[in-house]
């Protein structure tokens, strides 16, 4: 009896942790392939309007405007890449190809895309007939925050326009209609763009001349629609199709139609996050999935470590960092993908940081195909981060170099007041006209973030002497108790200074009673560390660090 307990509880022990280890690896990591066919019926659709299309082709030519113009300098035509980012998108990219023009003329269930491959589709009518480029991760906020911008391929003019129809289908059977653009271009070709979002679709009309890369609409899932994407299609004078991409199976062209064509295997990442489990995939069509951001954890904590990217095959590996506040490698894991193709895919790593590690500022970062990808977070006690922000006014005026005089900050948001941003830790500005201008630093340490805003007053040049805007000289830096401010330009006149702490509080405050374009400062405070001078020139303020020894 005791010799069959004893082998009983051995067998259940074995068993028990073989179960552990075997469920602890299903934990600890994931690799999902995402293969959206985003399935439509644009073709079916422009084969529908080609009448309209042609009336107005021919009616613009008769009357004498933009068309007439364009095809009299006929040339030959070269597309650039119809999507970009929106300029408050900063993630690595936001895009996968996942359908290509079908080549194999018989239908349904054969196809053949330009490379000899498979990544295309027929249905029970016809060919797919256009390229498909998806919007990922989260395609339905990306719609909805208006973070993918559909752009001119190449300078043409507007022959159809089509707007107001609903966005968020997301089948093949949808009956409603898409929003869209096409353009005619110098040599008679013609460039489609379709599913746009609702109301995004631009604001200029038919017979309009729009450049390349100008502004065409949002990408949606308008018209029948599987999902968030571009379909971009290209057609000759004759409205043959035309598949941009050269290829041993395309008949189309001889050569590429593109400026820059992009590899048919693109792999690439396209943003990566920190969670607190791994993301779940929705089974709806119409939600996106479910992420469980965070970025505070504490010592023995797991965190889940995932990568979004694309177009990736056997042999692809990923190569997952944790980096402590020091700098030094806590972890690194080199993952080899080791099953077939897929158009999109999400990856997940686990990790728990040790109970005996260190406190502050991490850094995940991820590498593959050559994308490097950092992000931030923090573990226990973090110390505070302050928002700070200097900036020194070009000789044209409208250039501003920006400068963060921020404390413990590891991320960095400026957001112009004309509706650019930066996320550069020190960047160079172009403003488009004269004005004044909120500018506002939101920096962040992984876990918490400051905002610091500042409006800055941007005069023609014949209106002021640029000189005025030189950095202060203040010397000495470190100083004890008396420190003293200057400008180069006698015109200045230093107002007042005001001493700020690093979370941007009035500590002492010294007025000049002779402005000038020099000002000493005495008695300042008697408490070591790191101070922000706040300098009054009558009409802006300048700022700078200090550190009292």
């Amino acid at each position: 009896m005791n010799i069959v307990y004893t082998f009983l509880l051995a067998f259940l022990f074995k068993m028990f942790f073989a179960g552990s280890l075997l469920a602890q690896f299903v934990k600890n990591e994931r690799y999902v392939d995402f293969n959206p066919i985003h399935t439509c019926n644009a073709t079916a659709d422009i084969d529908a309007i080609i009448n309209d299309i042609e009336f107005n082709s021919k009616a613009l030519r008769k009357e004498g405007g933009n068309l007439k113009s364009l095809r009299a300098g006929s040339q030959e035509i070269l597309f650039s890449w119809p999507l970009r980012a929106a300029n408050h998108f900063h993630e690595n990219s936001y895009y996968g190809i996942t359908n290509f023009v079908d080549h194999d003329l018989n239908y349904p269930n054969q196809v053949l895309d330009y490379y000899c491959g498979e990544r295309t589709y027929d249905t029970n009518t016809g060919n797919h007939g256009g390229t498909d480029i998806a919007v990922y991760p989260q395609r339905w906020s990306m719609m909805d925050n208006d973070m993918v911008e559909i752009v001119a391929a190449a300078t043409g003019v507007i022959v159809f326009k089509r707007d107001g129809e609903y966005d968020r289908n997301c089948n093949f059977s949808s009956d409603s209609l898409s929003n869209a653009i096409i353009l005619e271009h110098a040599n008679g070709m013609r460039s489609m763009y379709y599913h746009m979002k609702k109301n995004s679709v631009t604001e200029k009309n038919i017979g309009d001349l729009v450049v390349e890369g100008e502004y065409l609409g949002i990408v949606g899932s308008s018209g029948t629609s599987s999902g968030p994407h571009l379909h971009f299609e290209i057609r000759d004078s004759l409205n043959q199709i035309l598949d941009p991409f050269e290829g041993p199976c395309n008949p189309s062209v001889q050569n590429s139609l593109w400026k820059s064509q992009k590899p048919y295997y693109n792999y690439g990442l396209l943003t990566a996050n920190i969670q607190s489990q791994f993301q779940e995939n929705s089974s709806d069509c119409k939600i996106d999935h479910q992420f469980f951001l965070k970025n505070h954890f504490q010592q023995g904590e797991q965190l889940f470590l995932h990568v979004f990217g694309r177009t990736t095959q056997e042999g692809d590996s990923i190569h997952y960092f944790l980096y402590r506040p020091d700098g030094t490698e806590y972890w690194n894991h080199l993952r080899i993908r080791d099953t077939g193709y897929a158009n999109l895919f999400w990856a997940g790593r686990s990790r728990t940081i040790q109970s005996n590690e260190q406190d502050g500022t991490w850094k995940y970062r991820v590498i593959a195909a050559g994308d490097t990808i950092d992000k931030y977070f923090c573990v226990g006690s973090v110390s505070s981060v302050t928002s700070v922000l200097n900036y020194d006014i070009q000789s044209n005026g409208k250039e501003v170099h920006f400068e963060s005089l921020s404390e413990n900050a590891f991320t960095y948001l400026w957001q112009f007041g004309d509706g650019y941003e930066s996320v550069q830790m020190n960047p160079t500005h172009q403003y488009d006209e004269f004005g004044i201008f909120e500018v506002c630093l939101t920096v962040t340490n992984g876990c918490d973030s400051s905002t610091f805003c500042e409006y800055i007053d941007l005069l023609p040049v014949s209106n002021v002497t640029m000189a005025t805007f030189n950095k202060p000289i203040i010397y000495p830096n470190p100083a004890n108790s008396n420190i003293t401010v200057r400008f180069n330009d006698p015109g200045i006149e230093i107002h007042k200074v005001y001493i700020l702490n690093l979370l941007g509080q009035k500590v002492e405050a010294h007025s000049n009673n002779l402005p000038g374009n020099t000002f000493m400062l005495t008695n300042m405070v008697n408490q070591k560390g790191m101070y922000i001078l706040k300098i009054d020139l009558g009409n802006k303020n300048v700022y700078s660090r200090i550190v009292i020894d």
